[in-house]
């Protein structure tokens, strides 16, 4: 069973979401504008990465591959945390 691009791509975008997740839960203490624009700066970055690792693809398709999976783990993951 050979695992494709779009498969990768939402696995990883599954546990960039988790972890900014966690990271904002414990930004949410300290300022609530960094917990909110840090997801935002991670995934722009990690798009931007993304990009140059695979040429063959246009942009869009990557981001709209990859926006609905990371926004939407990040905020189950946050909301969760911070109803704890």
């Amino acid at each position: 069973m050979e695992i494709k691009l779009e498969q990768k791509m939402t696995a990883a975008y599954l546990a960039l979401g988790i972890a900014c997740g966690v990271f904002s839960d414990y930004l949410t203490e300290t300022m609530l504008l960094y917990a909110l624009l840090m997801p935002l700066a991670v995934y722009a970055i990690s798009v931007a990465v993304l990009a140059k690792l695979m040429r063959g693809q246009k942009k869009s398709q990557l981001i709209s591959n990859s926006l609905l999976t990371f926004m939407l783990v990040w905020a189950v993951v946050w909301i969760f945390l911070y109803n704890l």
